[in-house]
């Protein structure tokens, strides 16, 4: 067996800490969403009720009155609910985070946590997703298990970009008034750790001082005629790398799920259906120009996966032998993974 379950202790950390960081999630949320201030603004000669939010002009919501009165004194009551309620949960969840450091709970890198709650926050969450090996510690908090260590070892992750709704990558980073949107992709990351520059060889990846690589890539479209001219500035940010086969995965179902770092960090993630990682690891293992390195730990990933699927996923488990749940992936794949013995049930 290539992955281990966690022990009792682990397995209350990981559900405790999924329940905390949700709870603190949605507290922070409302928490933005009641922003701003109540303030009486004197108007040719009357008092009026204002909302001011930074970077946006003032609203007036009545002159005053007991009900405007009544108004102003319930939001600063329920903003101040709502920020002390962030606060305790925040304090629950560093808490619980060290608990997770102790007990060994997580062993994603904490860069490639730091980056996926960068994402969620950033509202960019559903636009980007994980694949490739760093997908699999998404697959850990969703089984409660830890793969072993020699499948897992990568200093890149791989983020797919979902660009069919035709927005420019640059036009993800523009936020509202009063906003300091990040200038580009590049910029983002650099927000999350200063110091990754753009790799001088190719412009999809950009690498930080510890030698870790984030790839950006993007499905190719199915002929050259449809390739739309990339709007990103030559040697100015990213310019993902088109890949054909990226829109099998891109087509197939998404999960949403949880990583929890070795430092005990966590962050919710976006990841591919483990059926189709299993289905694509097993296809790219047997292409002629993959690296030889890397094809005989795609295979063992694939294994591994499906083999996590039988055991512990039953959600994911079935017996159609033509894969049909699958109608992203064309025949020759579905065929290589019969031939592969890869199946999603005992």
């Amino acid at each position: 067996m290539t992955f281990s379950l966690l022990d009792p202790a682990q397995l209350k950390a990981l559900i405790d800490s999924k329940s905390l960081f949700s709870s603190h999630r949605q507290a922070a949320m409302d928490l933005v969403s009641a922003r701003g201030s109540l303030y009486w603004r004197r108007i040719s000669g009357h008092e009026y009720l204002v909302k001011e939010i930074s970077g946006f002009p003032g609203k007036s919501l009545g002159r005053r009155s007991p009900e405007t009165e009544s108004l102003k004194v319930a939001f600063e009551n329920k903003k101040v609910e709502i920020k002390e309620r962030e606060q305790s949960l925040k304090f629950a969840l560093d808490r619980q985070q060290k608990i997770n450091r102790v007990l060994g709970v997580g062993q994603c890198p904490p860069t490639l946590v730091k980056l996926c709650n960068a994402l969620d926050k950033s509202g960019l969450f559903n636009r980007f997703m994980v694949i490739g090996t760093n997908a699999m510690y998404g697959y850990e908090s969703l089984a409660g298990i830890k793969f072993q260590d020699d499948l897992l070892a990568t200093l890149d992750v791989d983020l797919l970009w979902d660009s069919r709704n035709k927005i420019e990558l640059l036009d993800l980073f523009k936020g509202g008034p009063g906003t300091e949107s990040p200038k580009g992709f590049l910029d983002f990351l650099r927000k999350v750790d200063p110091s990754y520059k753009l790799d001088s060889e190719v412009d999809h990846r950009a690498v930080n001082k510890d030698g870790f690589m984030v790839d950006l890539v993007r499905p190719r479209a199915k002929s050259f005629a449809d390739e739309e001219i990339d709007k990103t500035p030559p040697q100015a940010d990213f310019s993902a790398a088109k890949i054909f086969d990226m829109h099998w995965l891109l087509s197939a179902p998404s999960l949403e799920t949880y990583c929890v770092s070795s430092s005990g960090r966590v962050a919710r993630m976006r990841c591919v259906d483990p059926r189709a990682f299993a289905l694509h690891k097993n296809w790219i293992s047997g292409q002629e120009d993959r690296d030889p390195s890397k094809k005989r730990r795609d295979y063992l990933q694939a294994k591994s996966v499906a083999e996590l699927i039988t055991d512990l996923l039953p959600q994911y488990q079935d017996d159609e032998e033509d894969f049909a749940f699958m109608p992203s992936f064309p025949e020759k794949v579905k065929a290589r993974a019969r031939k592969a013995g890869v199946k999603f049930v005992a």
